[in-house]
């Protein structure tokens, strides 16, 4: 069984000063900061890019 991810705003914004650090991490972690609420538009953003590059390179 899966752990849960608990996100906080400190969390977020360590994924905002540093938004390459968010592409390090488990694909998991990615997909609960996509959908947490209150994550910021910028983020969503590198998200979103890297799920489409990812996607394209495996097709």
């Amino acid at each position: 069984m899966e752990q849960l991810i608990s996100l906080d705003a400190n969390t977020l914004q360590t994924f905002v000063d540093r938004f390459e650090s968010i592409l390090t991490q488990d694909i998991p972690l990615q997909i609960a900061v996509a959908n947490y609420p209150e994550t910021p538009h910028n983020l969503l953003e590198i998200l979103a890019k890297v799920f489409l590059f990812t996607i394209h390179e495996i097709n």
